[in-house]
């Protein structure tokens, strides 16, 4: 089962900062309901226009558009567009360090450390239940910092207190006491990959 059909004006996506970030959601107790088809339909028509206005976005979380439901929306080859109770059930040991960003604050990344790969279990819109083992490390750090957004851990929050790798000049700040980089910065690098391993 698909979202609803996308609203005519797509819900804005929440700033950093906004309180509406900081809550914890409830999971859904009914994935076929039609409450949470159209909240899908609403997160889906969100990322839809970022990803059209700024070109990048792989997924948003139900708070970053100020719903508090566990629900993701997602545009990941051979995955459903709604993912209803994501949960991580295992993470390797092995971590990598990166740039992460966000919807919410879109021109800046934030350095964190994540696990390199994850399992996970959801539900999708008909109420039939997934487990994906082991993913590779870009859809495991996407993952991880979605259902972070569902949990209120926020990327600013959990960014490593260390200083931008050296040569990567540009302009420089701080978002919540963690070190940040304008995204033009980071991705004009020499040599930047997207998900610099360390």
């Amino acid at each position: 089962m698909a979202p609803d059909q996308h609203p005519a004006i797509p819900p804005p996506i929440l700033r950093l900062g906004d309180e509406r970030l900081r809550g914890v959601c409830p999971p859904v107790t009914d994935p076929r309901a039609a409450d949470v088809r159209a909240d899908a339909g609403s997160l889906l028509a969100a990322l839809d226009d970022f990803r059209a206005r700024a070109g990048f976005g792989r997924a948003i979380a139900a708070p970053q558009i100020g719903i508090r439901r566990r629900l993701i929306a997602c545009r990941i080859a051979g995955w459903p567009t709604a993912l209803v109770n994501p949960a991580i059930v295992w993470r390797s040991t092995d971590t990598i360090t990166l740039w992460d960003d966000c919807l919410c604050f879109p021109d800046l990344l934030v350095r964190v450390r994540r696990a390199t790969s994850i399992s996970v279990t959801f539900v999708d819109l008909d109420g039939t239940a997934h487990r994906r083992e082991r993913l590779d490390t870009a859809t495991s750090e996407l993952l991880q910092h979605e259902i972070d957004h569902l949990a209120a851990c926020r990327t600013e929050v959990n960014g490593r207190e260390s200083s931008p790798r050296a040569g990567l000049g540009g302009p420089r700040g701080r978002v919540g006491g963690v070190p940040a980089m304008s995204r033009d910065s980071v991705l004009a690098a020499p040599g930047r990959r997207r998900w610099p391993v360390v």
